[in-house]
């Protein structure tokens, strides 16, 4: 029994890892960002998905920080945001718009932000 269950587990695990390597290849920039926003509960119901999901929400959003940064001289505040606030809000997002993806949704986060002017 225990080791069926550890094969599943096995199975579950290498077929998520080849989505995620699918996914990064997709886009140069947008990477876990193509993500349909119907397919983010299956995708983050896995540890991998989910760090692999914030991971470039994170990165993501700390780029578009520096790109406005150095244009506009300001940025979008991110301080408060954790992982669990961050994901709730993906979530939330996706659950309201299916047909949208997962950039769509981290746009919306971030665009939410307060509005802070650079030193």
């Amino acid at each position: 029994m225990r080791s069926t269950a550890q094969a599943y587990l096995s199975v579950a695990l290498i077929v998520l890892l080849a989505t995620i390597s699918g996914h990064a290849q997709n886009g140069n920039v947008a990477g876990f960002g193509l993500t349909p926003c119907r397919e983010i509960d299956s995708f983050v119901s896995l540890a991998p998905g989910r760090t692999a999901i914030l991971g470039w929400a994170f990165g993501f959003m700390s780029g578009v920080n520096a790109m406005k940064t150095a244009r506009d001289r300001n940025f979008r505040d991110l301080a408060g945001l954790n992982a669990d606030l961050m994901l709730g809000s993906i979530r939330a997002y996706c659950n309201q718009h299916p047909d949208a993806s997962v950039i769509a949704a981290v746009e919306a986060i971030q665009i939410s932000r307060p509005l802070r002017l650079a030193d």
